[in-house]
């Protein structure tokens, strides 16, 4: 999966993707009103794609749509270093979507001078509850909405030394195989 950048012109692409999601997804990105009021939601959409940096999984089959959503930007000015993360997934991408880009954001964000990443999702989530345990993130239950924060850089280093422990089995078993 590739995150690709969203721009003004994936906007009515973004409103399709958010009109499409569950009651309580579009709930906890737009508040109460309803799936059914796409000139909101479009209004909305434009406002915060001009915060933050946003990145889309397109999907071709059956037509060309956004799978995946991803934005991150600086929430409180007195602490530069955190950024907010949001990921929006529709039903037919989860499953391991976010797992696949969070490679990519985590260096996105490292990139962008963040430190550490905050962000919240549905308690009914298990896909982004899964990935933030397996990353280590601090967590926090309000309700039926769970807060996050990630340490970026130490889940880059752990990232890190994943794949390089990966790549030395791999090439052991090279050599093994070479032996022979």
């Amino acid at each position: 999966m590739n995150l690709e950048p969203l721009t003004d012109k994936d906007i009515d692409a973004m409103v399709d993707h958010f009109m499409a999601l569950s009651p309580g997804d579009y709930h906890l990105r737009f508040g109460s009103g309803g799936n059914n009021d796409r000139e909101r939601v479009k209004i909305k959409t434009a406002g915060l794609l001009k915060r933050g940096a946003w990145y889309g999984v397109w999907n071709v089959s059956p037509h060309r749509h956004l799978e995946l959503i991803v934005s991150f930007g600086a929430n409180d000015p007195t602490k530069p270093e955190r950024g907010e993360v949001g990921i929006s997934a529709l039903a037919s991408a989860r499953g391991g979507a976010t797992a696949q880009v969070s490679g990519d954001l985590v260096k996105l964000m490292l990139a962008q001078k963040f430190k550490v990443a905050e962000g919240m999702y549905m308690v009914d989530n298990s896909a982004v509850a899964a990935v933030t345990k397996s990353v280590g993130a601090a967590k926090l239950r309000q309700g039926g909405v769970v807060f996050f924060e990630v340490d970026l850089q130490k889940l880059h280093d752990d990232m890190v030394a994943t794949y390089l422990k990966q790549l030395d089995i791999l090439l052991k078993a090279f050599q093994q195989s070479a032996r022979l």
